[in-house]
């Protein structure tokens, strides 16, 4: 189950799993632990199953259900287009479950209806100082102070579990623990008495390091101390231990009559990776491999061919082929705008923004995948409420090869693929002939698909394009469009997941299916099937290539072919647009746009290729059309820049 996010609580907009959430509990400390449909399904069963006196309606997805069919509550999708109240009628509460992250809310709308519920009624029937013990409140009652006490225990007790865990795989921090055992298995051979005495030694130097401050930096001790049993009362270490603080240990354990080091306090401790390095190598003892993160010491993977047939190469690889110090040159130049990178966020895929990598959650990316600390990001967007958000992890991370060649030439990089055979005439497979097949500028939705990810569509049968029910299902198998109907006993879905490639060609398929839905794209030609004459076959509806390069030019992830289409059609439109559309009147504001935009060319200088002042001051002159009520496009913006620039390099040479 997802854990809660009570700073989303804040938030002008709620997905449909917050709402659900949000009517179970009414309690804004819970905000955000019903995210995905299956958090939803469970957090449900729980509520009707036990019975639990803190939550406020169990029945919570019949209630936002009666609500939207009768008008008082509004819905809107992902576009931000209002959903019609009859669509509502026949939904049902499994419906709802299943679309929880389909729908968007306003939270003012929400709070309306179902407003938040007094911490008292919040309880599950336990006091209300031992509630907000729960919440990282340090006050115990003084009539009941144990209850409070092992709760927090316990809640950190969890916490230093998962945080040990993590450790394991990042070694970031390394425990004393681990750091005695080893000074004791590098040092001697198979006997036992050896090992002990060796591992005592290890603590005895430790507790040596930290009596004389050798584990001090600036004045601040360095060393994390992780212990279930804090106390409040300014005598216990909390994060980091002190020389003091280890010195009043220290003279306790020794004390006769038997004195020994104080060993409870010296396993709760933990170092830098850096300053444990340091350590070992300075008291004659080896770098475990071991204590490497987990990251550094990945086998190399082979790079997908999928991925550089479209242009792309996956982020692991291009660490890999980079080498030294990889990760903080490939930050550097994202944050530049000098590399762009390609990833899977919020459920579909987009560009990566730089100020993304401002809010990590850990300093080294998880193969592919980066997570994000939420906590910090809606920090700054207290502080700043223009920032854009910043969603939780960013998967599937790629580059861009051709760049990635420009910043980095002294290295071999992979050559991208070209599919320049794969709609050339030959034989299939199973040795049968296929003939050509000949792109034009009318195919239907399947072979579009097929198309933007350099796939023959008679790849596998030659009468793919058959008019049956079975043909239609044989189509949706190769768009990767079917399979999510089979679920385990736990609601999971079976079967294999989609490849990269198959999830595109999904993807693009339910997005023009979801356009003619909306009438939004107006097929050239529909189609039925044959054996069912009312059943709707989108796969075989003809389109032309307009809908399909919108598409392409929006997402950026076509391969070659579709590339060469992009760019024939693209110089074919402008042609055609010089002949027959007279040229536009400059609005008047534009002067004025000039004079500013050459002001700041004069204050911060002209930019230089790959610095991202150029996208710097693109930013600043949208700004400024928008303090002065101006609307201006993104191109008219960027042609505008360009020109600027352009006449104040003219004046510089001059």
């Amino acid at each position: 189950m997802t854990s809660p996010t009570p700073h989303r609580f804040k938030q002008p907009g709620w997905e449909l799993g917050d709402l659900i959430g949000w009517v179970l509990d009414r309690d804004s400390a819970k905000f955000g632990r019903t995210f995905t449909s299956e958090d939803c399904s469970s957090t449900l069963w729980i509520a009707k199953f036990y019975e639990r006196q803190s939550v406020a309606d169990p029945n919570a997805d019949t209630t936002i259900l009666h609500a939207l069919q009768a008008g008082e509550l509004n819905a809107r999708d992902r576009d931000g287009q209002p959903v019609r109240r009859d669509v509502w009628m026949a939904r049902n509460e499994i419906d709802l479950r299943r679309a929880c992250r389909e729908y968007l809310f306003y939270s003012e709308d929400c709070l309306r209806l179902w407003p938040e519920r007094p911490i008292e009624q919040c309880n599950d029937g336990l006091p209300v100082h031992i509630v907000r013990g729960l919440r990282g409140c340090d006050m115990i009652d003084e009539n009941d102070p144990l209850a409070g006490r092992h709760r927090r225990e316990k809640w950190r007790r969890e916490w230093i579990n998962k945080f040990r865990e993590r450790q394991h795989i990042a070694r970031r921090w390394i425990e004393f623990v681990e750091i005695s055992k080893w000074c004791a298995r590098s040092t001697t051979g198979t006997s036992a008495e050896d090992e002990q005495r060796a591992l005592e030694l290890g603590y005895q130097r430790l507790a040596d390091s930290v009596l004389r401050g050798e584990f001090e930096a600036a004045g601040r001790s360095e060393i994390l101390y992780l212990e279930p049993t804090v106390m409040g009362d300014g005598m216990t270490p909390r994060c980091r231990l002190t020389r003091e603080q280890f010195e009043i240990a220290f003279d306790v354990a020794a004390m006769p009559p038997a004195p020994s080091l104080p060993l409870t306090v010296l396993n709760c401790c933990w170092l830098p990776s850096e300053m444990a390095r340091r350590w070992l190598e300075s008291h004659g003892y080896r770098w475990a491999p071991h204590f490497e993160s987990a990251y550094k010491r990945r086998p190399a993977q082979a790079i997908p061919d999928f991925d550089l047939r479209l242009g792309w190469i996956p982020l692991a690889n291009a660490l890999e082929v980079i080498g030294t110090d990889a990760w903080e040159a490939v930050k550097k130049v994202i944050r530049r705008e000098a590399l762009r990178a390609r990833c899977r966020a919020d459920g579909i895929t987009r560009d990566l923004k730089p100020h993304w990598l401002d809010f990590l959650a850990f300093d080294y990316p998880d193969e592919d995948v980066l997570w994000f600390d939420q906590e910090k990001v809606w920090r700054a967007r207290t502080r700043d409420a223009s920032l854009e958000g910043v969603p939780d992890r960013a998967s599937e991370i790629v580059l861009l090869l051709a760049q990635c060649r420009e910043l980095w030439p002294e290295v071999a990089w992979p050559e991208a693929g070209h599919p320049t055979d794969e709609f050339a005439g030959g034989t299939d497979p199973l040795g049968h002939r296929v003939h050509p097949f000949i792109i034009g500028v009318t195919h239907t939705i399947f072979e579009w698909c097929m198309i933007y990810t350099d796939r023959r569509p008679a790849v596998l049968n030659p009468n793919y394009d058959g008019a049956t029910l079975r043909d239609k299902e044989f189509r949706l198998t190769l768009l990767g469009a079917t399979g999510g109907g089979l679920r385990d006993a736990h609601g999971q879905p079976m079967g294999p997941p989609n490849d990269p490639e198959e999830q595109i060609r999904n993807e693009i398929y339910r997005e023009l299916v979801r356009d003619i839905g909306r009438d939004r794209i107006i097929p050239v030609k529909t189609a039925y099937c044959s054996d069912a004459p009312d059943v709707f076959d989108p796969t075989r509806c003809l389109l032309d290539i307009e809908p399909i390069i919108a598409v392409a030019r929006r997402r950026g992830d076509f391969g070659p072919t579709l590339a060469d289409l992009l760019a024939q059609h693209g110089n074919k439109s402008r042609d055609e647009k010089s002949r027959s559309v007279p040229p536009s009147r400059e609005k008047a504001f534009w002067a004025a746009a000039r004079v500013a935009a050459c002001e700041w060319l004069t204050e911060n200088g002209c930019p230089a290729p790959g610095d991202g002042n150029q996208a710097e001051l693109e930013r600043w002159l949208t700004k400024w059309l928008e303090d002065r009520g101006h609307e201006a496009s993104e191109s008219a913006v960027r042609r505008h820049v360009a020109r600027c620039i352009k006449e104040r390099r003219a004046e510089l040479s001059a």
